[in-house]
């Protein structure tokens, strides 16, 4: 199981620098989506089939599949909307992606094609088997941000289409075809943690991110509207629940 992106010698060789320029995507990083699983996994995978049932348009969705300890509720900062698939037979996989409980998700109709991907972390085994082990990427470096006790170096994501590889932005949404069908698809935070040298934690924070949903659309209806961070959410995940100062949330 993959817990996080890895940037293998990515620190060194974008070590920061007094010259970084300041991301145009900090205010478009979106806040850190989560999956809950209202009854706790036996391991780290629960697959469930049935009846698709709950709330399931918008940043805050309760999904069920099935039986009602399946149901995970979802924090998705890329305003999905699954309600056309309300009572449809489908299967939904959620995965336990890293230590801290963070898990992913993925909803699949009766014909296996894929619903709804929610990656929360990085690129794991559900992005594996929704779309093959290339399909997303990190990209380019576009500057960075301030984080607390640290800044943010914040990347785009390189996302492979039928119509060959595509770079797409934080909270910049994108139609794409994959395999012959259309979908929406999300970058809602790619970034590298850079410590302060001063910086200190009594947690475990999370260093790096490529976190992303996808949505299954008919072909030319994706809704393509910018996204922005609302100003009450941090751009940073994992830091013991701090709030960051005030110029965090801004370039």
């Amino acid at each position: 199981m993959r817990t996080a992106v890895s940037f293998g010698l990515l620190t060194t060789l974008v070590a920061c620098g007094d010259d970084d320029p300041l991301s145009q995507f900090a205010d478009s990083t979106l806040e850190q989506a989560t999956v809950l699983p209202e009854e706790p996994l036996e391991g780290d995978r629960r697959d469930s089939a049935g009846t698709l049932s709950g709330d399931v348009e918008g940043s805050d969705m309760d999904i069920t599949v099935g039986s009602s300890t399946s149901a995970v509720s979802v924090h998705a900062p890329g305003f999905p909307d699954l309600s056309a698939w309300l009572g449809a037979t489908t299967r939904m996989s959620v995965v336990k992606v890293a230590a801290a409980g963070d898990a992913s998700l993925l909803v699949r109709d009766e014909s296996d094609a894929v619903v709804y991907l929610l990656e929360t972390i990085g690129p794991d085994v559900l992005t594996d088997e929704a779309f093959g082990g290339n399909f997303i990427s990190l990209g380019n470096d576009t500057g960075v941000t301030a984080a607390y006790q640290s800044q943010l170096r914040i990347f785009s994501a390189f996302v492979t289409t039928d119509n060959g590889q595509v770079e797409v932005f934080p909270g910049e949404p994108q139609e794409i075809v994959v395999g012959g069908a259309s979908y929406r698809i999300v970058v809602t935070a790619a970034w590298h943690r850079e410590l302060d040298p001063s910086a200190s934690f009594n947690c475990t924070i999370r260093a790096d991110v490529l976190a992303y949903e996808v949505m299954s659309v008919a072909p030319g209806t994706a809704d393509l509207t910018p996204l922005l961070r609302d100003v009450l959410f941090p751009i940073e995940q994992g830091t013991c629940g701090l709030q960051p100062p005030p110029s965090a949330t801004g370039s």
